[in-house]
């Protein structure tokens, strides 16, 4: 027992030293996901997927396309850092930050939608539906 409980603590510690860490924002990938009913939406629906020079995987300021447009139209929110303070509230409280956010993430993404993108030609909405889009998986 004793030696299961340290291989699973040395497991952990390992995991932690090994992963990166990305501060995300997952309602809103949820809220994506739900809009578009859609089966999967990771970090890559925003960021850019890659390493850098050192092989560490590229961090929250690699936004790609998708990422950047809505990083413009939600500057003005501070988003990142009313959902960073709302980590010392309690757990109604970050729900209601969270609630706040998401609402102005999707105000963000409908602005968004209908506009094009720069790389395909294609509006976002086609390729958030078609599956095009890094980052989105469909349902099956």
């Amino acid at each position: 027992m004793n030696r299961r409980l340290r291989m699973c603590i040395t497991c952990l510690f390992v995991h932690g030293c090994l992963t990166a860490t990305a501060l995300g924002h997952p309602p809103f990938g949820l809220a994506l996901k739900a809009k578009y009913e859609l089966r999967l939406v990771t970090c890559y629906a925003c960021h850019v997927k890659g390493k850098d020079e050192s092989g560490k995987l590229l961090g929250r300021e690699h936004r790609n396309e998708f990422g950047q447009a809505l990083h413009e139209a939600l500057k003005e929110k501070n988003i990142t850092a009313r959902i960073e303070a709302a980590k010392e509230l309690s757990f109604l409280e970050r729900k209601e930050v969270n609630e706040a956010a998401t609402a102005d993430f999707l105000k963000a993404l409908e602005q968004l939608e209908d506009k094009p993108a720069a790389e395909s030609g294609k509006t976002w909405r086609e390729l958030i539906e078609s599956g095009e889009m890094e980052g989105v998986k469909l349902k099956e």
